[in-house]
């Protein structure tokens, strides 16, 4: 099986398992095991709306199983819903502003849907996306330019 196919199948159970979790330790581990996923497979932006739902389905589901089981939303870590773009954002702080450019067109359209908020408490995506949309270009990351 190639890394693709094996990344598919892998977000696919993970998918699979937060949907069929009936109760908060089955949901830990399902979390336990995409903390895992994230530290195998390296950041690629072609998967990223696909983690974020990931990250924002299990931080719904948490929401649910709470309600269910009847206990205080304080108890219970809902920081699962920013691992894609804590992921995303450590990913984009490696990159200059002309590789950040290059990878934009894919990663703009997986951006639709995720809110401006949580976008707004990642400072290195949010630098790299305003470079992108001034007025002024960076022919090398030493100077600056009016475009």
């Amino acid at each position: 099986m190639d890394k693709t196919t094996h990344r598919n199948c892998t977000i696919s159970k993970i998918d699979r398992s937060i949907t069929e979790s009936h109760n908060l330790d089955q949901l830990a581990s399902t979390e336990q095991f995409l903390f895992l996923y994230y530290k195998y497979f390296p950041f690629d932006a072609q998967y990223f709306k696909q983690e974020w739902m990931l990250d924002n389905k299990l931080r719904n589901r948490k929401r649910e199983m709470v309600l269910v089981d009847d206990l205080e939303p304080d108890t219970i870590s809902f920081q699962a819903e920013k691992m894609s773009l804590r992921r995303l954002n450590a990913y984009v702080k490696t990159l200059t502003t002309h590789e950040f450019q290059n990878i934009w067109i894919k990663l703009q359209s997986q951006l639709h849907g995720v809110d401006a908020v949580d976008i707004s408490m990642y400072p290195d995506l949010c630098e790299k996306i305003a470079c992108l949309k001034s007025p002024y270009k960076y022919s090398t990351d030493a100077e600056l330019q009016v475009a």
